[in-house]
């Protein structure tokens, strides 16, 4: 997943995530039942006291695809990522 997610990145971000290692990963709880599920990474920099958290979470259709039509984004993780709606 990590490797998945560094490869979605820009350059100069995929060069400062080089600097950090996986260490651990648990399933994170949020909001309502019907909300998608969340996953918590923890990385870890160059010393142990140097703690990198990163969120995954599913990225659906947004609720206003039906009456503003489709985003031009690639993926929905794309269109939340960039704030399109």
């Amino acid at each position: 997943m990590v490797e998945a997610y560094r490869g979605s990145l820009a350059p100069d971000r995929r060069t400062l995530l080089d600097g950090y290692r996986f260490r651990e990963i648990a399933r994170k709880v949020v909001g309502s039942a019907a909300s998608a599920p969340a996953l918590v990474i923890l990385m870890t920099g160059p010393g142990e006291r140097d703690p990198l958290f990163l969120q995954a979470k599913e990225a659906g259709a947004s609720v206003l695809e039906p009456y503003a039509g489709a985003s031009d984004a690639a993926t929905h993780g794309q269109r939340v990522v960039e704030g399109r709606g």
